[in-house]
C-alpha cells in the first residue's frame, strides 16, 4: 500500500453553485492533484472536478513532496484560492498541513493528512534554484486611466473591473501585434516592454501600440456603462520611455522589474491625456531612437513626482 495513501481532501459544497454535488466525499491524494472544472489531459486518479462558473478549467493543484516532507498547493486559477480564510498568492507554492481548510468556488475542501503536518525537512541546498537578477536595456510602456479615483468614488470596485476588462482584454491583442510583453497589471495601469537586444526597433514598436491602443480605447469606451466625472467616455494615458532595466523575481515568483525607466514611465502616464497634453508622451530620449519620424510637438520639460530634474518629452501629436 502507497505510504500516503492516509492523505485526501474531503469535499463539501458550500453554495448554490455545486448544487448537485451535495454529498460530502473523500478523495485520495497520491503525489497529485489537479482541481478544477475539467482538468484537460489528467488522468483521473488524480484529479478532482468541480463545478460552478467561479471554478476555473484548470483551478489548483497539490503536490505531496515525498522528499522534503511538504505538501504544497499552487493556485493557477481565475477567481483565486482561499487556505484558511485568506487569498494565496496566483502560482507561488503554498504549504498545507493537516487540517488546513482550502476554500474554491462554492466548495470546502478540508486537507487531511496524518504524514504531512506542517513540519518540513530543508530541502538539499544544492537542489535550489539559483534567483538570478538580469540587468536589460528595455523600451518600457505604462497605461494609465484617466479619473480613476473619481471613477472609483462614483462606481466602486466591482463595474471599474469590468470595464478594466473589456478594456485590457482589446489592449491584449493590439500588444500582441506588435510582439510587446504585458508584464504587469497594476490596478488601472497596465505595464508593456519590449527588450532591446531582440528588438532593435523596440521604440517603433512601442510608439505604433500607444497609437493603436490610444485609437482602441477611443473605439470601445463609448459602448461601456462608465462615464468620466464630467460624462464622457473613459481614456488612458500613455507613456514611452527607454532605459536599463533589472529584472527579476521577488520571493515566490512574483515577477519585478526596477528601473528609472519603469518609474518614470507610470508617472508620466499619469500626466498624458490630462489638462490639455497629448494622450501619449514620449521620453526625448525614447524619441531619439525612432527610426522615423513621428509628428510630435516640440521637446516639452515636465516637472514629475520624486525627480528635483524636469523630465523632458515629446507629446506625440
Amino acid at each position: 500500500m502507497p505510504e500516503d495513501d492516509d492523505t485526501a481532501l474531503l469535499v463539501r459544497a458550500t453554495g448554490a453553485g455545486a448544487a448537485g454535488d451535495a454529498e460530502e466525499r473523500r478523495v485520495a491524494i497520491s503525489e497529485r492533484i489537479d482541481i478544477g472544472r475539467t482538468c484537460q489531459g489528467v488522468d483521473e486518479a488524480h484529479r478532482l472536478l468541480l463545478q460552478g462558473e467561479r471554478v476555473s478549467r484548470n483551478h489548483c493543484h497539490i503536490l505531496l513532496l515525498s522528499d522534503v516532507q511538504r505538501a504544497v498547493l499552487v493556485d493557477t486559477s481565475t477567481n483565486g484560492t482561499r487556505v484558511n480564510g485568506a487569498y494565496v498568492e496566483r502560482s507561488v507554492p503554498v504549504p498545507l498541513q493537516g487540517g488546513d481548510r482550502l476554500s474554491i468556488g462554492d466548495y470546502e475542501l478540508e486537507f487531511v493528512s496524518r504524514r504531512y503536518l506542517g513540519a518540513s525537512t530543508p530541502a538539499d541546498e544544492s537542489s535550489l534554484t539559483v534567483r538570478l537578477i538580469e540587468n536589460t536595456r528595455m523600451c518600457v510602456v505604462c497605461g494609465d486611466l484617466v479619473d480613476y479615483t473619481g471613477l472609483s468614488g462614483m462606481h466602486g470596485g466591482t463595474a471599474m473591473f469590468e470595464a478594466m476588462h473589456v478594456l485590457f482584454d482589446e489592449l491584449r491583442t493590439v500588444l500582441a501585434a506588435q510582439r510587446g510583453t504585458l508584464y504587469d497589471y497594476v490596478g488601472d495601469a497596465l505595464l508593456a516592454v519590449w527588450e532591446h537586444d531582440v528588438f532593435p526597433d523596440a521604440v517603433r514598436r512601442a510608439v505604433a501600440f500607444t497609437r493603436a491602443a490610444d485609437e482602441r480605447v477611443t473605439a470601445v469606451a463609448p459602448s461601456l456603462k462608465l462615464r468620466r466625472p464630467d460624462g464622457s467616455p473613459l481614456r488612458m494615458g500613455w507613456a514611452v520611455t527607454v532605459g536599463d532595466v533589472a529584472s527579476s523575481t521577488y520571493t515566490g515568483s512574483l515577477q519585478g522589474l526596477v528601473g528609472d525607466a519603469v518609474n518614470i514611465g507610470f508617472r508620466l502616464a499619469g500626466l498624458a491625456g490630462r489638462d490639455g497634453r497629448s494622450a501619449i508622451l514620449v521620453t526625448e530620449e525614447a524619441y531619439a531612437e525612432l527610426q522615423e519620424s513621428e509628428p510630435a510637438e516640440a521637446p516639452t520639460p515636465l516637472q514629475v513626482k520624486g525627480r528635483d530634474a524636469p523630465v523632458v518629452v515629446r507629446p506625440l501629436l
